[in-house]
């Protein structure tokens, strides 16, 4: 069950529950690029070629309902060739069970949701 919520002027179905939101995050997985592109990106910024995936995977580990239940853990989370926007380093995409390929998001500018990437992402 879902109930209606608005974000930015936007009607959205919520999940209701935290199982829900469990249910739901399992059919996601989070890619981030390790190819040389974003790599490099990465170390011009001073980060550490691993530091967006190991920032994302660690947010995801620690958000938690108010019973201390473990949201996201369900959220796979896999470092990924190459996704094609190496002009935009570094880059995030996602991937929903039901859809070949990578999927446009809300809060993706027109940009991102032509390609299907988050671009330079650079904290979490």
């Amino acid at each position: 069950e879902t109930i209606p919520c608005t974000t930015s002027n936007t009607l959205t179905l919520c999940p209701s529950s935290s199982s829900q939101i469990q249910k739901i995050s399992s059919q996601f997985t989070i890619l981030t690029c390790s190819s040389t592109a974003c790599t490099k990106k990465r170390r011009s910024l001073y980060m550490d070629e691993y530091e967006t995936f190991a920032s994302l995977y660690s947010r995801k580990e620690e958000e938690e309902d108010e019973e201390g239940q473990r949201l996201y853990a369900n959220v796979k989370m896999e470092e990924s060739p190459c996704l094609g926007s190496c002009q935009f380093a570094p880059v995030v995409a996602v991937e929903h069970e039901d859809y070949e390929g990578t999927v446009g998001l809300e809060g993706m500018d027109g940009l991102e949701l032509n390609t299907r990437v988050f671009h330079k992402v650079i904290t979490e």
